[in-house]
């Protein structure tokens, strides 16, 4: 597993692409706003969340309370990330249906990525 704590956009996007290269599961919490296009329009405002990168393409975002994800793409989802004017941004696209998720990161409190098994 590999842990960062307070990274900068920069040391981000760069842990990002190579765990999603390697196929591995992120962990992202920080600061968030979020907009989404597709077969519908949504914005959401800043606020603390947790993105979940699934190894399969999968991305889920949750608040801190609730079980359900506020925003989520499945898997199959193109994860494309950059730093943007001192922020992060994370794009989940999907091609069919269209759609866009992008998730922009003000403030990084933790990355976490790894490989995790499940053969059951």
């Amino acid at each position: 597993m590999n842990l960062k704590s307070r990274p900068t956009p920069q040391e981000a996007e760069r842990l990002i692409r190579r765990a999603i290269r390697n196929r591995e599961v992120v962990l992202v919490v920080g600061s968030c706003a979020v907009s989404y296009k597709g077969r519908a329009a949504s914005t959401l405002g800043e606020g603390e969340r947790i993105l979940i990168i699934k190894s399969d393409g999968a991305c889920l975002l949750h608040r801190p309370y609730g079980y359900k994800p506020v925003n989520w793409q499945p898997a199959g989802t193109v994860i494309r990330t950059h730093a943007e004017d001192g922020a992060l941004v994370i794009e989940g696209l999907r091609r069919t249906p269209r759609e866009v998720l992008r998730i922009e990161f003000t403030a990084l409190k933790t990355i976490l990525s790894g490989s995790l098994e499940d053969s059951a």
